[in-house]
């Protein structure tokens, strides 16, 4: 993403931008918030405004700013309206605020700023080849050069793969390439969890992604790597703002969208 909120801030006596407060009660603090910004000449407004039908008027590529309280962040940050697609335009930031003159003030923390995380569901990691697997690996190295990316496995795929390791030789590798990524930081295991429960087959993935997005509230796409995609499930997955693909459609998704 190319705008730096602060940036835009201090120059917002020239450039004004748009803005979506997401209020989650009769707070006061919510309307002084939305009175301040319309005093700095800076507009309000609904979520079926956000993405205007006439590309070519002014509002179309003018900034949208979504706001929230950070203590709503954990709980409420999913009730944000089209919150993948927001996350997909660049015309689009997000902030968190404790006072209502935090925008003004420059002291709001930054949300969904840039960069993301994959999860790999398991079927997919298991059919995944040491080529295909270097080849992902690379590209989120690179595009980590704008903004960090990295790959969040389960404790309990990473146990597989060490156990796989001992059949054959490009397990192996698989296991030792991903050892190396660790260092790095590209890769990150998981401490052991629920999800990594015997009895919980497969895991809970859509509720471990959303806390995973509150941990990581700068990374601005999680991403859900499977077998399959199109049914019910992608869709309840993109309610909440994580963006579900196909393990053969990748880094082509990733490289489209301009993460």
């Amino acid at each position: 993403m190319n705008h730096d909120l602060n940036f835009v801030v201090r120059q917002s006596s020239k450039t004004k931008f748009r803005f979506y407060i997401l209020m989650t009660s009769d707070d006061p603090f919510f309307k002084e918030t939305k009175a301040l910004l319309e005093a700095d000449g800076h507009t309000d407004v609904q979520p079926s405004h956000f993405f205007p039908n006439d590309q070519s008027s002014s509002s179309s590529t003018s900034l949208l700013l979504i706001i929230l309280r950070n203590e709503d962040i954990a709980e409420h940050i999913v009730k944000v309206p089209h919150l993948l697609d927001l996350k997909k335009s660049a015309n689009v930031m997000f902030a968190g605020i404790d006072q209502a003159d935090d925008i003004g003030n420059l002291t709001h923390q930054d949300i969904f700023k840039k960069g993301g995380f994959i999860m790999l569901e398991g079927t997919a990691l298991e059919a995944l080849s040491f080529c295909k697997m270097m080849g992902l690996l690379d590209f989120l190295q690179e595009l980590s050069k704008n903004g960090k990316w990295k790959w969040i496995l389960h404790y309990r795929d990473s146990r597989r793969l060490k156990e796989n390791a001992r059949f054959s030789a490009e397990e192996a590798e698989k296991k030792h390439l991903m050892k190396c990524f660790q260092e790095t930081g590209i890769v990150e295991v998981l401490p052991y969890h629920e999800c990594d429960h015997l009895c919980r087959e497969p895991p809970s993935y859509l509720s471990c992604l959303l806390q995973l997005q509150v941990q990581n509230i700068t990374a601005r796409f999680p991403v859900f790597v499977t077998n399959t995609t199109g049914t019910m499930e992608d869709s309840a997955f993109a309610r909440h703002g994580i963006l579900t693909v196909n393990i053969n459609s990748l880094l082509t998704v990733i490289e489209s969208d301009k993460f």
